[in-house]
C-alpha cells in the first residue's frame, strides 16, 4: 500500500469495471456479483504513505481474500470497516455477523475473510499496516471477526476521514498524515478498549469456545463427529453449546467445517504432499464424500481445490 498521496474518484458501471478497480486497489480480493447484469457501483479513495482509505457504494457482491496468486506479495494489513447505508455482513476467524448502524469490524487481510454487501449498500474502509497498533497480534486476535460498538472516538476517526475524501490529492498530501496520526491513536485507543471489555466480560466464554475447538482439532477426521460430541466433550447440554456458540456469532457445525477446511488448505500447500489425491486429503481431514468438501471448500476460499493446489505450485515456481 505504499506510495504517495493520492484521491480518486470512480464510477464503475459494471460488475467487471468493478473487478479491474478492486485488482487494481485490493489486489487480494475476489469479487463475485450476486445482483445480476445491470450492476453498478461508485468508489472513492485516497492514500497517505502506507494508508489508505476507500468508500464503495455497490449492488450486491461478496469481496473474498483471495489465497492465491495476488497475496503471496501481500504482507497483510489490518482492515477498519464502517457501515455508512445498507447491509454489509462481515466473516473472519470462523465469525459472521452483519453490521448494524452504530457498529464496525476489524479484519486482518493476511488471513481469509469475507465482506458481502446487499443491494446498493456502502461502507467506508480504512487500511493500515500492522505495525499502526502496538501489540497488533494478540489485539487482533481480540476483535477480529466481531461487530464493535462504535464510540465517540471512533465515530471522530470515520469524520476526520470522510473530510478528506473529497479533497484535492495536493491538499491530501498535506493534511493527510497528521490527520491519520490523530484517527489511529482514536482507533487504536478504541480498539484496547474492547480488547478490555472483552477480557472482563468474554474471557470465561472464550475458554470454552477454545476447548470446544481443541476437541475438534483433535477429532477432525473423524467423519461422525457432530455438535452432539462436541457438547459432551464440554459437560453442556446440546442447547448450552449452541447458545455458547450464538453468543460468539458461530455455529458448532461451521467450525467443524471450518477446521477441516483449513487442515485441507495445509495440506494442498506442502509440498510434501503434493503427489496426495484430492480425495484422500478430504477424507483425511474428516470429509464425508469429495462433493460436499468441494462445494464447501470453494464456499470458503472462492476457488476450486484443484485450482487452489495449481495457483499455489505457480507461485512457488514464479
Amino acid at each position: 500500500m505504499t506510495g504517495p498521496s493520492q484521491a480518486s474518484l470512480a464510477y464503475l458501471g459494471s460488475f467487471e469495471a468493478l473487478k479491474r478497480w478492486v485488482k487494481g486497489s485490493l489486489p487480494w480480493l475476489n469479487v463475485s456479483n450476486r445482483h445480476g447484469e445491470a450492476f453498478e457501483a461508485r468508489a472513492t479513495h485516497y492514500r497517505v504513505g502506507s494508508s489508505l482509505f476507500l468508500t464503495v457504494r455497490a449492488d450486491a457482491c461478496d469481496a473474498t481474500r483471495s489465497p492465491h496468486p495476488a497475496d503471496a506479495a501481500h504482507p497483510g494489513c489490518i482492515q477498519v470497516i464502517w457501515p455508512l447505508a445498507g447491509r454489509t455482513e462481515v466473516e473472519q476467524d470462523g465469525r459472521s455477523f452483519g453490521l448494524e448502524d452504530g457498529e464496525l469490524a476489524v479484519c486482518d487481510t493476511s488471513r481469509p475473510y469475507r465482506v458481502s454487501l446487499a443491494g446498493r449498500a456502502s461502507l467506508a474502509v480504512l487500511l493500515l499496516p500492522h505495525d499502526a497498533f502496538p501489540g497488533w497480534q494478540q489485539l487482533g486476535s481480540c476483535v477480529c471477526g466481531r461487530s464493535i460498538r462504535q464510540s465517540i472516538a471512533t465515530r471522530a476517526a470515520l469524520a476526520a476521514l470522510m473530510s478528506l475524501n473529497s479533497l484535492p490529492a495536493d491538499v491530501v498530501a498535506g493534511q493527510g498524515g497528521p490527520v491519520l496520526s490523530a484517527v489511529k491513536w482514536m482507533l487504536g485507543n478504541a480498539l484496547l478498549q474492547r480488547e478490555a471489555a472483552m477480557g472482563e466480560d468474554e474471557a470465561p466464554c472464550g475458554a470454552l469456545i477454545a476447548k470446544a475447538r481443541q476437541h475438534i482439532v483433535e477429532h477432525v477426521a473423524d467423519p461422525g463427529l457432530s455438535p452432539d460430541d462436541v457438547a459432551s466433550a464440554l459437560c453442556m447440554s446440546r442447547r448450552s453449546l449452541y447458545l455458547l456458540f450464538k453468543a460468539h456469532r458461530l455455529t458448532p457445525s461451521k467450525m467443524i467445517h471450518d477446521i477441516r477446511l483449513n487442515q485441507v488448505r495445509r495440506a494442498l500447500e506442502d509440498p510434501a504432499q503434493a503427489h496426495q489425491k484430492m480425495t484422500h486429503i478430504a477424507l483425511d481431514a474428516g470429509f464425508a464424500d469429495y462433493a460436499t468438501f468441494s462445494r464447501l471448500f470453494k464456499a470458503h476460499f472462492g476457488v476450486t481445490p484443484s485450482d487452489f493446489r495449481s495457483r499455489h505450485r505457480l507461485a512457488l515456481c514464479a
